[in-house]
């Protein structure tokens, strides 16, 4: 009974002992998954800091090594009522050359106190083993043995295959280009948290997480493949010669090697009872595409915008029959290939003779890269004089990388036909000038099939919005300005009028809508949108007539207004 009561003393000091050692660790572990990494595989280095704070980890640069940082853990534990917290961090070294290669400290701060991790030698062989979770050449706890692969034979796993459609290009070029990973059907894989990347310090070139791709089967050097594919595209910055290729971490999941020798050996152990996979690091790698980046020829024309590729320009104006104040929509389309983001005009030029806005630009591509398609201008112009014949040629100059030069294209001149005269506003400065036309009532009436029509100029923002008045000479209550001031009189008075009404809900909704209308027109000033503004505007106009004729606003004709304005 003494000697089991001794033995059971001296089994608690033990335990003691080793607690107290797990509290007390050292603060700071640096452990490396193996010492001998096979060419183009990649093993993994875990720092373990105990403790809680502010951790800064700045890892080593090596010739022959990429070190990236894949992933951070935390665990806590409770030992004798005292809490121990771990974090652990996670770094895949790559193996890129051959030799023996010293990983050199980390610099790791803890709450601003600096310590320096001790130097890891390694050795980087293309007969090297990768190892599983155990130590270098060993069997782990589990009887597993450790795989060997060779550079060959990760190409046969997984690759990268990159597919340029030029491999010469200018500065701002845009370049498509096709990234595929092929993954071998016949092996497991841990499921893929990011796509393969392409990077080049000397190349723009989109990230493609989050970016669409195809799926396929491919069948390639023996082996059936599952194949991801990105559209995207690649751009210079400087000149020189470059190599462009990707990269990608992988973990295969390896069925694992039962050691024949392994003492713990049993029936159980069989991969039949207990089939286990070893988890091994790898690097899909793809093939080098060499790169001859060149700078654009000088001197360049002054219509040159840096607009790079193939283009087609076309100018469209609406209407061209009109008259003096009336706003002309002047549509510019430019179309072809290229760097759609460097394509760019300033439109019609302002004169004595026309009045011109900023224009606004909207893409249509097609296809993935962004690097075909159809880039639409839409600008208003308003002729101030009746002398305004033309709306003059547009000029457009970008430079053909396949034929080394640069190509001006130019839109024909666009006959216009303007009437009216500008009258004098001088006795009212402030006013706008008011058009006189000699045409007859009935032509003057703007009636889309029955409807009535509203035209309306757009100032810059923080003007006022100034309404045209009708052909005919009629001064639209709901088209002068301010609306907002318009609005609310009319529909105050048609509440008060009507308030006891069994219509006064209507009249409510009547105005929710109108505050609507108001809203979009003050969206489309501030994006300067002249023809969202004269859609907003002429659905605004007929809103207040119907409350003003007491009629559905679709319903409302020419007729209804000749009726309710007089002469």
């Amino acid at each position: 009974m003494i000697q089991a009561l001794t033995s059971l003393r001296s089994m608690s000091v033990f335990a003691s002992v080793l607690l107290t050692g797990l509290v007390h660790a050292e603060p700071v572990q640096v452990t490396l998954s193996s010492r001998t990494i096979p060419l183009g595989g990649s093993a993994f280095l875990n720092i373990n800091i105990q403790g809680g704070g502010d951790v800064e980890i700045e890892p080593p640069v090596v010739d022959g090594l990429i070190i990236r940082e894949s992933g951070k853990s935390s665990n806590m534990t409770i030992v004798n009522g005292k809490f121990s917290r771990t974090a652990s961090y996670r770094y895949t070294i790559l193996a890129e050359k051959e030799g023996n290669i010293q990983i050199p400290e980390f610099k790791i701060t803890i709450d601003g106190e600096t310590s320096y991790s001790e130097p890891i030698d390694v050795v980087v062989s293309k007969s090297a083993t990768t190892a599983s979770r155990g130590n270098q050449g060993s069997t782990t706890n589990t009887g597993q043995q450790t795989r060997t692969l060779t550079a060959d034979q990760i190409k046969q796993f997984a690759f990268i295959e990159l597919e340029a459609d030029k491999t010469k290009a200018y500065i701002g070029e845009k370049v498509p280009l096709k990234v595929s990973l092929y993954l071998n059907q016949q092996v497991n894989f841990n499921q893929l948290e990011a796509p393969p990347t392409v990077q080049n310090d000397a190349l723009i070139i989109p990230p493609l997480a989050g970016k669409e791709f195809e799926r396929d089967v491919v069948q390639k050097n023996g082996y059936l493949y599952n194949v991801l594919s990105w559209d995207v595209h690649f751009s210079p910055t400087k000149e020189e010669s470059t190599t462009l290729e990707s990269s990608l971490e992988l973990t295969l999941l390896l069925r694992a090697r039962r050691d024949s020798r392994s003492m713990s050996r049993s029936i159980f152990d069989n991969d039949f009872f207990s089939p286990s996979y070893q988890h091994v690091p790898i690097i899909a790698t793809s093939n080098k595409v060499e790169l001859e980046l060149l700078s654009l020829p000088k001197p360049s024309p002054e219509s040159f915008n840096g607009a790079i590729g193939s283009f087609d320009i076309s100018l469209n104006a609406q209407p061209t029959e009109l008259e003096v104040g009336d706003p002309i929509t002047v549509t510019i389309e430019i179309e072809g290939e290229g760097n759609f983001d460097r394509v760019s005009v300033e439109g019609l030029p302002k004169s004595d003779l026309l009045k011109t806005y900023e224009p606004e630009e909207s893409f249509e591509s097609t296809n993935k890269s962004n690097t075909s398609g159809k880039k639409t201008f839409k600008q208003a112009v308003i002729p101030t004089n009746t002398e305004f014949k033309t709306l003059p040629e547009l000029e457009f100059t970008y430079f053909d990388p396949r034929e080394s030069n640069y190509v001006t294209v130019r839109t024909p001149p666009v006959s216009l036909a303007i009437q009216g005269e500008v009258p004098d506003s001088s006795d009212n400065p402030g006013s706008p000038a008011l058009v006189t036309s000699k045409e007859s009532e009935e032509d003057r009436i703007i009636d889309h099939e029955g409807l009535i029509g509203i035209a309306v100029t757009l100032q810059k923002p923080g003007r006022a919005i100034q309404a045209m008045p009708y052909r005919k000479g009629y001064l639209i209550a709901m088209g002068m300005t301010p609306l907002s001031l318009i609005t609310l009189i009319v529909l105050l008075s048609v509440l008060r009028e009507n308030l006891a009404d069994e219509k006064s809900r209507s009249l409510k909704s009547q105005n929710k809508i109108a505050h609507k209308h108001l809203q979009e027109l003050s969206r489309h000033i501030k994006h300067n949108d002249v023809e969202g503004f004269l859609d907003e505007a002429a659905a605004y106009s007929k809103l207040l007539a119907s409350i003003l004729l007491n009629t559905n606003a679709g319903a409302i004709t020419s007729a209804d207004i000749q009726n309710k304005v007089p002469d």
